[in-house]
């Protein structure tokens, strides 16, 4: 068919007349990219699938049709069968390929100019966002809690959100794409695997704005349950003129590391990058993460640790209140430990290490020991040989078991001498 216009109006009745050389306008063309991407959206492929499949079930005694019939009657539609079909389901699969070649028709005749192409792609963006499978798919939690939380500490709530989204939507579409290209196939439309992955691609993009919209709504609420408490509080306490309260967000989803997460929200880029790089470094040499150094060089993080050491000072344990009160008393009445007495314990940890592994390993010995002489009585008594060595062996393992008490405590003396007791 022709595509080009040559500037001619569109002929309202070109499509009748079949004259495909006329333009179609651009409220058509954007109608039509809207039932060709409800068409192929989850919600739609399901409900297509289960017609079809209500239609040979009611039609069970109607005969088949050879494929080859089928195929020399329906080429030209753009239909081809390799097994045969009943007339019934043919119909429909017929009916449903016309609908989408006069979609097809209608979108190619359309504008391609840059703006026309731009609400194309929203037309159909908003088409995907209108499915509620599409909407369920975006939020499969992948990323969790803990993950997001230090992503909004280094990116803020909103690209964090935005991230998440991203990755939660692309998972959510690549589960849900299959039931559509499958569908797809099964009724010969023209939907191949660029499409999909324009469907997956969509998908991604669309976990990513449901996720932020969310979020949003989310922060607008708990905006105003902030405002309901502060003005319940000032009411309370009689103040009629002050300050609007500043909220923090930071606080009201992670009350634990507020200070830390909003002050690595406003720290610039390199310095996120020397704090990534100093634990990276801790973990691969086996050291505890400890960050505080860096940290305690930028002014807005150092604030927020100092904060967050306070905080976590004056926590006081609700299950045992006398905690607090114990801690404290302890810290003048008990004695600091010389160094001597440090050692002492040290040598004594060791030497008790070394007694309970070397009453391991006799007891293995001797468990090993008893396993082999029976295994050796066993198989001379099948061969009838006489049971000499193997005497001599269970003597020997028996003498051993009456002397472990002081095969043991020889072993502990030459611990206590080689610790220097």
């Amino acid at each position: 068919m022709a595509n080009i216009a040559f500037g001619v109006n569109t002929n309202k009745n070109a499509q009748e007349m079949g004259y495909d050389m006329f333009r179609t306008s651009l409220g058509e063309t954007l109608g039509a990219i809207g039932a060709d991407a409800w068409n192929f959206n989850p919600t739609s492929s399901i409900g297509r699938f289960y017609e079809l499949q209500d239609v040979r079930s009611q039609n069970v005694n109607e005969p088949y049709i050879l494929p080859e019939v089928l195929n020399k009657k329906y080429a030209d539609e753009g239909l081809f069968f390799y097994e045969p079909e009943q007339q019934s389901s043919v119909n429909v699969l017929l009916e449903r390929k016309q609908a989408e070649r006069k979609r097809q028709n209608i979108i190619q005749r359309g504008p391609n100019d840059f703006l026309s192409g731009a609400l194309k792609f929203g037309t159909s963006f908003v088409t995907s966002m209108a499915d509620p499978v599409n909407i369920v798919a975006a939020f499969i939690p992948i990323v969790r809690e803990a993950r997001f939380a230090s992503m909004v500490g280094r990116y803020g709530f909103t690209r964090a959100r935005f991230y998440k989204g991203l990755k939660e939507g692309f998972v959510g579409a690549a589960a849900v794409e299959p039931i559509v290209y499958g569908v797809a196939q099964s009724e010969q439309a023209d939907y191949d695997m660029m499409d999909s992955f324009t469907a997956v691609t969509f998908g991604t993009i669309l976990g990513g704005g449901l996720h932020v919209g969310a979020g949003k709504l989310k922060d607008f609420n708990t905006r105003r349950k902030f405002n309901n408490r502060i003005k319940e509080a000032r009411e309370k306490a009689g103040i009629d003129d002050a300050e609007q309260a500043e909220l923090n967000l930071y606080k009201e989803y992670y009350p634990e590391t507020s200070d830390v997460m909003k002050g690595l929200a406003k720290t610039d880029p390199e310095t996120r990058n020397i704090l990534l790089t100093k634990a990276m470094e801790d973990l691969s040499m086996g050291r505890k993460v400890d960050v505080t150094t860096v940290a305690k060089s930028d002014p807005v993080l150092r604030k927020a640790v100092e904060n967050e050491k306070v905080s976590s000072e004056n926590k006081v344990d609700t299950a045992r209140p006398d905690n607090d009160i114990k801690a404290k008393n302890n810290e003048v009445t008990k004695e600091p430990q010389t160094k001597d007495d440090l050692d002492q314990e040290a040598d004594y940890f060791e030497s008790q290490r070394g007694i309970d592994q070397s009453e391991r390993d006799i007891e293995l010995d001797l468990e090993n020991a008893r396993s082999q002489v029976e295994s050796l009585k066993t198989k001379q008594r099948e061969q009838g040989i006489e049971d000499i060595q193997i005497e001599s062996s269970a003597k020997e393992v028996e003498e051993i078991n009456t002397k472990t008490k002081e095969l043991k405590d020889a072993i502990i003396d030459g611990i206590n001498c080689f610790n220097g007791k």
